[in-house]
């Protein structure tokens, strides 16, 4: 029998050799070698725990270090209550830490990662919406990315934070077009209940790793063991170690330890030496490195990211010397890898160690552990991770650190390490879960995720509350998220009870929640029948205050609903958005924001429209929110299309969606895919409409609520283009809900056109007739020029003989006051197709051609195509359809052209489009080549040549 090993000897020869990884190697070390044509991408090395994925992983960023590339890592290794970010801040933070012009790294929409770093003079930056975050830490990436590659590798991605996860899945996506290669490890069985990891994995190339082979295994055994091998020994070996190469050389460690010969006759012993769930192997190398050791072990388990010798010496209470030496030995002993922070061999390793604590043991040393983290001065999140791992004792102090951690978890947009934090302080047993306040910290928290509890814990703060102002404010978070849960009705009871019950004190608030109450029921047509009641008791506001100018634009767009005025439209709605000053006071965030600018589209003033949405795409860019850039998006669809712009509405439309689906905010959809399949129909693209509303899921019968009558409307139109009335009818049913809830006016929807179409198209005429005059009417009544036009064309298309000429005269005439060059070119292009039917060819043919003249400015191509059709019917010859400029530019690529044209640099339109740099300077470039320019100074005038009067 050998002789005992010593533990300075038991790691001689037995690394962990990269056997049978040969294609996988070579496959990352071509992804390496094409980053520096900005060839990047994401790779998930999959295998179960101990198959190699940490060896392939760590011999890929060696081959990164090679090139000279920056590597940047971190490793998950949970114990269950890691702080949120954790292993973003591990990437990072090292590399911030070393950089002199770190500063410089976080400018523009990184900067909305800096209160995750820990780098934000404003920790309220990213307003606490996860998607920001994570856009900021993508444009971190990117910043990185610009000095070199770079190369992130992920160990144990499935231990990660959820934050973290969530954002790896993110950048995962966005990787093709920069010099970025990121690598990461995990189980596969980890990722069942795991939607993060199903993300990444879904955005990566995977890469699973088998165990070795027998052959590779049993070469293995013969290596590392000294002297000759006994084959019925190595077979053994391979036998209970199933080829995993980390169970394996454990084995062969254990073997060596107990100096078990390699010989046919010690073969039945392995089994008995197999290190299951390597809990046993961890307890007897525990105990021979001794008790100090093993103290430093089970710090390094608690403190993780923490584990600095400093921190540790505190712990235990050992000096810096003893600490060192300490894990000297357990680096010896194969337990601990070589630096700081100290971090185990294997993930298996960790969760050995700290499960061989007992549990009164374990919450003792975290306790002592958060108390030494708070004595240093470490962040709230650090401290709270301790504290969680902790049995509740009834500590109020625990409860306020606690509260801070997911305070500040929710400026960092980590809601879900905030309700975490939050339960845990409500169980800590002190009287927290009677605390209104924390209970409305927690149900405004879990609104935010969708979580079925945040109710149940609103309603309880609301019944605990002592003021009416704290009621106030929680009945406005409640109300908030019973709306969104279809419930508006109840929202307005809700909210009509709090105004009531402050009495008349603070009027602000007052506003704020009569605000509310507003936008409650316009989601429900139940009740939003009385918010013209509402709005009159409010009637002679001044717009001296922010809740002032938020009622003037609920007032603005209610005008529009009512449809008496445009003129009184357009005035509310410029009080309210008070030449930026609504944009000051609440930010390109604000809903109040976009309500009045609807307005102004709905009083045909969409040009007005824009100026307002330049300011608030330039707040967006400023602040780098994604929230606002979506709403702005949205917003600016309806305005460019309405007035005239079809492919600028494409552009602003798919921006919205992109967002809204990576950040999941998909209740924006049913608005961006309105106004995307409303400019999809006049550009002919039919197909991609239909395609995009089942995309959606916007295909079957939609909720009866105020909020899907734009998509309901876009179906009818393009229903109707693809010569389907009998499918348009539908829209009807809506429509009556509109007027029965107090919306008239064919400004803000034209709905009765739509289904006067359809009903002509069925062979219901008389009803299609009474439609057509009752839209024509109600457009009169308002006054805006576009309405009327639009109304006197479906009258004429439902009309014959000189009526419909009359008709189609008087749409011309009237859109000549109008800035509607869309409306303006249909109703040409329609009073010259019904002179040619009339067998007045000449007289037809200035219409065609002036409508076909707008209809090309406007990038409707479904109209130019009819145009030209009938100028040929007509005997006209019209001019062949341009190739080349600004119309053959795609809306992305006008989109791009037509920001860089004011004046806004690469990077600045790639963070506020939700783009990489990548993606703008190929538009660019595409852009140049079909304008017929050089350079950027070329732009504005290239872009305004082809446009018609």
């Amino acid at each position: 029998m050998l002789e005992p090993q010593t533990p300075a000897s038991l790691t001689d020869g037995l690394s962990s050799p990269l056997l049978e990884r040969d294609d996988e190697r070579a496959r990352l070390l071509a992804l390496i070698d094409a980053l520096p044509r900005s060839t990047g991408g994401a790779v998930v090395i999959d295998g179960a725990a101990g198959v190699g994925k940490s060896t392939l992983l760590n011999a890929t960023s060696e081959l990164a270090v090679e090139r000279d590339f920056t590597v940047l890592r971190a490793i998950g290794m949970s114990t269950g209550g890691e702080p949120p970010w954790l292993a973003v801040r591990e990437l990072f933070e090292p590399c911030l830490r070393t950089m002199a012009d770190r500063d410089a790294l976080l400018t523009g929409a990184a900067g909305m990662s800096a209160a995750v770093l820990g780098r934000d003079p404003e920790p309220q930056r990213a307003n606490g919406v996860p998607a920001m975050v994570m856009h900021g830490l993508y444009w971190l990436v990117a910043n990185l990315a610009q000095r070199g590659p770079l190369v992130i590798g992920i160990d144990d991605a499935h231990l990660v934070d959820a934050p973290s996860q969530r954002w790896l899945a993110y950048l995962a996506l966005r990787l093709s077009d920069l010099p970025v290669l990121l690598v990461a490890t995990a189980t596969a069985s980890e990722d069942d209940a795991n939607p993060e990891l199903l993300a990444l994995r879904a955005a990566s190339e995977v890469m699973p790793l088998a165990n070795l082979s027998y052959d590779a295994a049993a070469a293995l055994v013969h290596d590392l063991l000294a002297g000759p091998v006994d084959p019925d020994f190595a077979d053994e070996c391979v036998l209970m170690s199933r080829g995993n190469p980390f169970l394996l050389i454990e084995l062969l460690r254990e073997v060596q330890s107990a100096g078990v010969a390699p010989t046919a006759a010690h073969a039945a012993r392995v089994a008995g030496m197999l290190p299951a769930n390597v809990h046993r192997m961890v307890r007897l190398r525990l105990a021979r490195v001794g008790q100090e050791a093993a103290d430093v072990a089970h710090a390094a388990t608690i403190l993780g990211a923490d584990a600095s010798i400093r921190n540790i010496g505190q712990l235990v209470e050992l000096d810096t010397a003893d600490v060192e030496a300490a894990a000297h030995r357990l680096q010896l002993a194969d337990l601990l890898d070589q630096g700081t922070p100290l971090r185990f061999a294997h993930p298996l390793v960790h969760s050995a160690v700290y499960e061989s604590l007992a549990p009164a043991d374990r919450t003792l040393w975290h306790r002592r552990a958060a108390e030494l983290l708070a004595h240093r001065g470490a962040t709230s999140d650090q401290i709270a991770a301790q504290l969680l791992a902790c049995e509740p004792a009834g500590d109020q102090i625990v409860v306020r650190a606690l509260r801070g951690a997911a305070t500040d978890a929710l400026h960092a947009g980590a809601p879900e390490s905030a309700i975490c934090f939050l339960r845990r302080a409500i169980a800590e047993g002190t009287d927290a879960g009677a605390d209104p306040d924390l209970l409305r910290e927690l149900g405004s928290a879990q609104a935010s995720m969708g979580d079925p509890e945040a109710d149940t814990h609103l309603r309880r703060a609301l019944e605990l509350e002592s003021s009416p102002r704290e009621r106030a404010e929680t009945a406005r978070v409640l109300g908030s998220l019973l709306t969104r849960r279809g419930c508006s009705a109840d929202a307005v009871t809700l909210l009509d009870n709090a105004i009531a019950d402050l009495d008349g004190h603070d009027d602000e608030l007052r506003l704020r929640l009569e605000t509310d109450a507003i936008a409650s029921a316009r989601e429900d047509f139940a009740v939003r029948g009385h918010i013209p009641e509402r709005i009159g008791r409010l009637a002679g506001l001044e717009g001296s205050s922010a809740a002032e100018l938020v009622l003037l634009a609920n007032m603005a767009m209610e005008s529009a609903a009512a449809g008496a005025s445009a003129r009184e439209t357009v005035e509310l709605a410029e009080r309210a958005l008070a030449e930026g000053r609504l944009l000051d006071e609440e930010t390109a965030d604000s809903p109040a924001c976009y309500l009045a600018i609807h307005a102004l589209v709905a009083a045909d003033r969409p040009d007005r429209a824009a100026q307002h949405l330049d300011k608030a795409f330039a707040d967006v860019r400023r602040r780098g929110s994604l929230w606002g850039l979506a709403c702005a998006s949205i917003c600016a669809s309806h305005a460019y299309l309405t007035g005239g712009d079809v492919a600028l509405a494409i552009s602003h439309a798919r921006t919205a969606l992109a967002i809204g689906s990576a950040a999941g905010w998909v209740g924006m959809n049913p608005w961006a895919v309105a106004f995307l399949v409303n400019a999809l129909v006049q550009r002919g693209e039919l197909d991609e409409a239909r395609a995009l509303i089942e995309r959606n899921g916007l295909a079957g019968e939609l909720p009866e609520a105020p909020f899907f009558e734009p998509i309901a409307s876009a179906r009818a139109r393009l229903a109707i283009a693809a010569g389907d009335p009998a499918e348009a009818l539908a829209v009807a049913r809506f429509g009556e809900l509109m007027v029965k809830s107090g919306t008239v006016n064919p400004g803000l929807s034209s709905w009765r056109s739509e289904a006067a179409l359809a009903l002509a198209g069925v062979g219901r005429a008389a009803e299609a007739h009474e439609l057509a005059q009752e839209e024509l009417r109600l457009a009169r009544t308002y006054g805006a020029p576009r309405p009327i036009g639009a109304a006197l064309r479906t009258v004429a298309k439902l009309s014959a003989g000189e009526q419909r000429l009359d008709a189609l005269r008087e749409a011309v005439g009237v859109l000549e006051r109008s800035p509607a060059q869309l409306e303006r070119a249909a109703a040409h292009v329609e009073l010259g197709t019904a002179l040619r039917l009339a067998g007045r060819n000449q007289d037809a043919r200035y219409p065609l051609r002036r409508g076909r003249e707008l209809a090309m400015g406007c990038g409707a191509v479904a109209l130019v195509v009819q145009a030209r059709a009938e100028l040929v019917a007509s005997g006209g010859r019209p001019r062949k359809d341009p190739a080349d400029g600004r119309d053959a530019l795609t809306p992305s690529e006008l989109r791009v052209a037509e920001l860089a044209s004011r004046g806004n640099t690469n990077r600045e339109i790639a963070e506020s489009l939700f783009v990489t740099l990548r993606t703008v300077e190929l538009q660019l470039t595409h852009a140049y080549q079909k304008l017929g320019i050089a350079s950027r100074g070329e732009l504005a005038d290239a872009l305004r040549e082809p446009r018609g009067a």
